[in-house]
């Protein structure tokens, strides 16, 4: 019995926890993942929680990328960027969770990815969504539980500050995926 997503191409741009984990569980399906890391050293994961391995993967790093392809390219050279713009030509599935605006800056937005290869999908994981306020804002977990106050009522138990006890609302951003 073959896999639900076999024969799904994603080409994928992501980098520390969010995007691998949406990346990885494509792979699961049955995706072909082919995962684009930063020159020198790959995707900063790799080094992350392993100072007492640094010439090994860190189990972070294996836990959201197993089951993925991974080249290096430097998307700031020309070269980099046109090996990208073959792969997206091909891709069924664009993934990024780069700082806001990167992708553009590289030429690799959504608009640039429509214009390579008008059937792919473009999925971008953004902290604070892609519009509104915040959206120029990078954002990791951590900012993001601050800014709603998560962590500090879960130092309290659960109770806000007037010592109520309230239920957590998770919401996605606007413009997550």
């Amino acid at each position: 019995m073959g896999h639900a997503l076999e024969g799904i191409r994603v080409i994928d741009f992501t980098h520390d926890q969010a995007g691998p984990s949406c990346t990885q569980m494509l792979a699961w399906l049955g995706a072909d993942v082919i995962k684009i890391e930063r020159p020198p050293h790959g995707d900063r994961a790799r080094r992350l929680w392993n100072s007492d391995n640094p010439d090994l993967d860190s189990f972070f790093f294996l836990l959201l990328n197993s089951n993925k392809r991974s080249t290096v390219l430097n998307l700031k050279t020309e070269e980099g960027k046109e090996v990208a713009r073959r792969l997206i030509g091909n891709a069924d599935i664009v993934a990024e969770n780069l700082g806001p605006g990167v992708m553009e800056r590289l030429g690799l937005g959504y608009e640039a990815v429509k214009e390579l290869n008008p059937r792919a999908i473009y999925a971008s994981v953004k902290g604070f969504g892609s519009y509104g306020p915040y959206s120029g804002f990078k954002c990791f977990e951590t900012g993001g539980a601050g800014d709603l106050g998560r962590d500090e009522r879960h130092r309290r138990g659960g109770r806000s500050a007037d010592g109520e006890r309230r239920q957590y609302r998770r919401f996605p951003a606007p413009g997550c995926i």
